[in-house]
């Protein structure tokens, strides 16, 4: 089991692969990551390479001489050592240009030894598991042998190690995995971030007179309404008696027992705080943990000078990325409920008192938030307008929409017929203009061409994507190139760092939210020296 790699034609392909995963992909790797990518990359190839052999020895007749394959090894390590060394030297380029075209430093001089180290541990690991994994298969094939034909036993002997080896991953490994993630946010959940106090004022969930308990938000509930501008803060920005205190409302997941009560209880929070009287009530679908971005919440009250409301829920306590794996169907569930729940109630007021109903969604929150509709044109006809910030690969509308642009235009920055009310986004620039086309409700799409949650999907392994073509992105390096299986383990490990980066890319927005909610519904009289003052103010809020 333990004997080194014998097939020449997989580690001719192993090296391949593991030259390829040196190649840049969408945003800048540190070393660790790297090596990660290198290693899974030429054990990808390595399997690939030796199911071809294995499938040539076996139509191909003859075998080739022993002096041939001794030249191929050697003509193998003289490549590998001096390619190897090539392409260390030519990665270390291409990450410092990547980084230059994302704004961000140079890394190490040179990390080449390093990223080896991880690349050889990491496929050891691998190939260790595999060929453990094919022990097993073996035993129980021989096992079943002894009392079934041939093709009998094989068929039986890998359906039971598949078994066995899924039920040890999901029981052992995974759920363990589950189980100490859930312990360690559950415990994080019950924390307040230091500078976060109870309100004091009726507008906001936790404070007096509150149906929802201070405890019961969870941290980013607590932080979301302990937060945010007051109205002396408004009245500093503008005029006194020119504005209002925000209302903001949540409901966590301790402060009720299902997705559909805790809905509901946050339209009787609405109620309280007189929430349907403002001129724009937003509901929000939180991220896994419940985060709520307080760039998008505050800005969009410093736009309307605070005759707003704010509403969101939790569903979960996970980070995102593991939500999407295992809550996917709690954030659709929390998305389709809240949103209901605050369309019944308002479709019961009189049309001219109703109040603007604007939607958000952020990561994950964007696909509970789309959801909620059958489509654009459902979405469309039922609120006045919605921010949906880093759509993940999965949104059903972001797809349908993406699918359908207009043929000149990139999946990265799609562009649609005015009619449709849809824009995307990558910088402010590409909103110009949006907001006097006349064309009402509109939805925004804030997408990064560099952001790893809109673009990392299962096909990615096997499948060229239409964002890897041309027209390139601007903060595309030149040397990208998608590659089978190479690109997938690229990508996947640019999740880890895709908040690392300056807005505008990776999966970070900044201040660039506030030209979304602009163009989404600009308020009456607004100025561009007015956008900017509030991207001012929001911009330290994370940073």
């Amino acid at each position: 089991m333990f004997r080194r790699p014998s097939n020449l034609v997989g580690l001719v392909v192993a090296l391949i692969f593991f030259w390829a995963s040196l190649t840049p992909s969408l945003l800048p790797r540190a070393w660790l990551f790297q090596g990660v990518v290198s290693g899974l990359s030429a054990v990808g190839g390595y399997g690939i390479g030796s199911a071809i052999s294995a499938l040539v020895r076996r139509f191909a007749r003859g075998e080739h001489k022993s002096k041939q394959r001794r030249i191929g090894w050697i003509i193998l390590a003289v490549a590998a050592a001096f390619g190897s060394v090539v392409m260390l030297w030519q990665s270390h380029r291409w990450q410092n240009e990547l980084r230059a075209l994302v704004g961000i430093e140079d890394e190490p001089d040179f990390s080449g030894l390093g990223v080896l180290i991880v690349t050889v541990v990491t496929g050891g690991v691998v190939l260790v598991g595999a060929r453990l994994a094919r022990s097993l298969t073996r035993f129980l094939i021989r096992q079943v042998d002894r009392i079934a034909p041939k093709p009998v036993s094989i068929t039986v002997g890998v359906v039971l190690a598949v078994a066995v080896l899924v039920g040890i991953f999901q029981g052992f490994l995974w759920r363990g995995a589950m189980s100490a993630i859930n312990e360690a946010s559950s415990i994080a959940d019950g924390r307040t971030n230091d500078g976060t106090e109870q309100p004091a004022t009726s507008e906001r969930s936790g404070g007096p007179d509150s149906f929802v308990t201070w405890d019961s938000l969870g941290r980013q509930g607590r932080e979301f309404v302990g937060r945010g501008p007051t109205l002396s803060d408004l009245e500093t920005f503008y005029d006194p008696d020119c504005c209002e205190e925000p209302i903001r409302v949540y409901v966590g997941l301790d402060s009720a027992d299902s997705a559909e009560k805790r809905a509901a209880l946050a339209v009787q929070e609405l109620e309280r705080t007189g929430a349907f009287d403002r001129r724009i009530l937003a509901v929000f679908t939180a991220t896994g943990t419940g985060w709520i971005n307080p760039k998008v919440a505050d800005s969009l009250e410093y736009l309307h000078r605070g005759d707003t409301a704010e509403v969101s829920m939790q569903y979960s306590f996970l980070p995102s990325a593991v939500s999407f794996l295992v809550d996917q169907t709690k954030a659709e569930e929390a998305g389709q409920k809240l949103i209901a729940a605050v369309l019944r109630r308002v479709d019961d007021l009189p049309p001219a008192e109703r109040p603007k109903i604007l939607l958000f969604g952020e990561s994950l929150g964007s696909y509970g938030t789309e959801q909620a509709f059958g489509d654009l044109d459902d979405m469309r006809a039922q609120v006045d307008g919605a921010l949906l910030v880093g759509p993940t690969f999965a949104n059903p509308i972001w797809e349908q929409l993406t699918d359908g642009r207009e043929q000149d235009s990139p999946q990265w920055l799609p562009s649609l017929p005015e009619e449709a009310g849809v824009y995307f986004a990558r910088t402010p620039s590409d909103l110009e203009g949006v907001a006097e086309n006349g064309v009402e409700p509109r939805v925004v799409y804030l997408q990064n061409a560099s952001d790893p949650i809109t673009w990392w999907k299962p096909a990615l392994a096997y499948d060229k994507p239409d964002w890897a073509g041309l027209p390139a992105a601007p903060d595309r390096p030149p040397a990208f190139r998608w590659a089978p299986i190479v690109t997938f383990w690229q990508v996947a490990m640019d999740l880890t760092d895709s908040l690392n980066v300056p807005a505008g890319h990776g999966h970070y927005f900044g201040s660039n939210v506030v030209d979304g909610w602009v163009a989404v519904l600009e308020p009456d009289g607004w100025s561009d020296g007015e956008t900017q003052r509030v991207r001012e103010i929001v911009a330290p809020l994370d940073e």
